[in-house]
């Protein structure tokens, strides 16, 4: 069982699925990856960056609401735009100018189509079962659940509006039939990461006034304790890592209004308001440590092919044609031979290019060596292994 393309002209394409309601900071929660890769890659010639036109047009446009937020002093959680439409961020890692890399697809959909509504049309219908096959199909599913909804909740009635603000059903269904799926392939890595985000104001390890911290992992492990359990019976082998992030860092929460929604009667929703603190210098915190346990899952990708009969069934293929096919078979071996070089070198071998193929192999091992320095770096105080 794959979850990944492994086209034969391309690297492995390792799809990541994104579980969360509407407004939660998806979107938000992308930029933030993408923004800490620079700072852990730096000093390398590797970059994790947009690997197309759309998927740039959407990430500047996200960065330019952070950074005008940023300049006014103050954000507001109700006027961040969330997703209008089923959208695929596509970003490459990759060494240098190589052309070979992986290739990271993250889905986001509009939070609201988790909601069991009548009203949807068939068209909707239509992309929410693209969505949901996607979210099942992933070797890893990140949920990023909104701190403020959990932490600001000092009422019976935020409390009874948890449920419906965080979808937290939905997320259980998805996840259960993602662990189901994953228990197919048990021999494929799957990590499953709860991610709350927008936790600034409850850490005070980067530039924070309080230390709330484990009152949150509390409340995030007691409002997802079901999601826990059935992906733990479902898919024994699954990972399932608590990384918190602080989406910008520098900012702190001042003010909370429950609204009540106007789609969900009965159902309030927090409105969360943060002023800038000191001068707005982004410090994300956090999203290292999903970036280590994407690249984590790499790494064992890797060892798997390399340790498996995979392994010697490539290295006995005498035949340099049939060992080019060979190189591109199944997700494990792409994985490995994408991150060694092979399969591209393997083909300029053939045609007698062989300097072009010592490039790219020397490409391909700095990939390899930023893969593994990422995955190798100790997670931090805030990450923790469930």
């Amino acid at each position: 069982m794959e979850s990944v393309t492994t086209d034969a002209d391309a690297g492995p394409v390792f799809r990541i699925g994104m579980l969360g309601p509407s407004r939660v900071g998806k979107t938000s929660l992308v930029v933030s990856l993408l923004t800490d890769s620079e700072r852990l890659l730096g000093g390398t010639p590797v970059v994790l960056r947009a690997a197309d036109s759309s998927t740039r047009a959407r990430l500047r446009l996200r960065r330019q609401e952070l950074d005008g937020g940023l300049l006014a002093k103050k954000f507001d959680t109700a006027v961040m735009r969330g997703s209008e439409n089923l959208t695929y961020f596509e970003l490459d890692l990759k060494a240098g100018q190589a052309t070979d890399g992986i290739r990271f697809s993250l889905l986001d959909f509009p939070g609201a189509w988790m909601s069991e509504h009548e009203r949807r049309g068939s068209e909707e219908v239509r992309q929410w079962d693209e969505c949901r096959d996607f979210l099942v199909g992933s070797n890893i599913l990140i949920v990023p659940i909104d701190a403020t909804v959990l932490m600001e909740a000092d009422q019976a009635a935020h409390w009874q509006s948890v449920p419906a603000v965080l979808e937290t059903l939905a997320v259980q269904e998805i996840a259960e039939s993602w662990a189901g799926y994953r228990n197919l392939a048990p021999d494929e890595p799957a990590l499953v990461v709860l991610a709350p985000v927008k936790c600034e104001s409850y850490f005070a390890d980067n530039g924070g006034y309080r230390d709330d911290s484990q009152l949150l992992r509390e409340r995030v492990l007691d409002v997802y304790e079901r999601t826990v359990e059935l992906i733990r019976l479902n898919a024994p082998h699954a990972q399932i890592r608590y990384c918190p992030v602080d989406t910008l860092g520098c900012v702190e929460l001042v003010k909370v209004e429950w609204e009540p929604s106007a789609d969900d009667p009965g159902v309030q929703r927090p409105r969360g308001t943060f002023a800038v603190r000191g001068k707005g210098k982004i410090s994300i915190a956090g999203a290292d440590d999903i970036l280590g346990a994407v690249c984590s899952l790499l790494v064992e990708a890797q060892r798997k092919v390399t340790t498996g009969l995979a392994a010697g069934h490539i290295a006995s293929a005498q035949d340099m044609e049939v060992r080019g096919r060979e190189l591109k078979r199944g997700f494990f071996r792409h994985v490995l031979n994408t991150l060694n070089g092979n399969i591209r070198a393997n083909e300029l071998e053939r045609s007698g290019e062989l300097g072009k193929a010592r490039a790219l192999r020397a490409q391909a091992q700095q990939l390899q060596d930023a893969v593994e320095m990422i995955a190798g770096r100790a997670s931090s105080g805030r990450s923790k292994v469930l």
